[in-house]
């Protein structure tokens, strides 16, 4: 009897083990699987096994997997790995990849009207953009906007879009700080003044707004007339209105090609939903 079930445990580990070399850890995207441990590496097919796949494949993310037609899996189940590696328990695990799903594959994506002064590049039929809804007054904002913005550096195929969304959450001085941005984009300036206020966001009063686009040489008889215009004013308030359109509560929002990312901002994160964006869009699932 004793024999019999060290030989029934001998082959449970063989085949447990059997089972996590065959399966295709190397096609799976931004994780090192190789720095997973035997224990690690069961609990991540079991994890994958446990959660269905969020698109194009009907069955459990470690199904789509082995099939090997679905890219879709191979994003998810990486997320799995990566955040086994980072010490995340079970159930934050299987709360990630439902936001991922939520965010890459909402029901309705929101169509926005973009301004080319408040975007760092040229939107074409290939790039992802990004909107992000903020406020200059808004300190999570300030931490997260230099991080996005950098993104062009890291994928040659990223719009970031600025959207204006002042809330008087912030203080007062919230709404005429975007007056004064987009009175400087008027005069091609405004990512450049959009630094300067960030970076000086204590600073705000009049004398300061003029004292930024003095800096940056911009016409200061225009300026001022800019920022005092109802037509200022109207493109402010058109961007927060798309904004509480789309659901917009609080600032910072980001968009993903007109699709909320509702997950933690974290660079390798941004990046990875951006490269699933990217596959998404030649139609691959």
């Amino acid at each position: 009897m004793k024999k019999l079930a060290i030989l029934s445990v001998f082959t449970i580990l063989v085949t447990y083990s059997a089972g996590v070399s065959a399966f295709p850890w190397e096609s799976l995207k931004d994780c090192t699987s190789s720095k997973l441990t035997v224990p690690q590496k069961n609990r991540a097919l079991k994890l994958m096994g446990d959660i269905s796949n969020y698109h194009g494949c009907p069955q459990s993310i470690k199904k789509c997997v082995e099939k090997g037609k679905n890219q879709t899996a191979l994003f998810a189940g990486g997320m799995i790995c990566r955040m086994i590696l980072d010490g995340a328990g079970d159930a934050r695990i299987k709360k990630a990849v439902e936001e991922r799903g939520k965010s890459l594959h909402p029901f309705k994506a929101n169509k926005f009207n973009h301004r080319s002064a408040l975007c760092t590049g040229t939107i074409s039929t290939n790039t992802v953009v990004i909107d992000v809804f903020s406020d200059f007054k808004c300190p999570y904002c300030r931490k997260i906007l230099p991080m996005v913005k950098d993104l062009g550096k890291k994928r040659s195929n990223i719009v970031v879009c600025f959207r204006h969304f002042p809330t008087l959450t912030h203080g007062k001085h919230a709404i005429t700080s975007s007056l004064a941005a987009e009175a400087a984009a008027n005069q091609g300036k405004f990512w450049d003044y959009h630094d300067l206020l960030y970076a000086n966001h204590t600073k705000d009063s009049q004398s300061d707004y003029e004292s930024f686009a003095e800096k940056l040489g911009l016409d200061l008889s225009k300026f001022r007339k800019d920022m005092a215009s109802r037509a200022v004013r109207k493109v402010v308030s058109a961007d927060k209105g798309e904004g509480l359109k789309a659901q917009v509560r609080g600032t910072p929002t980001i968009f993903i090609d007109g699709k909320m990312f509702t997950m933690k901002y974290t660079l390798e994160l941004f990046l990875s939903i951006i490269d699933e964006q990217t596959m998404l869009r030649t139609g691959k699932k």
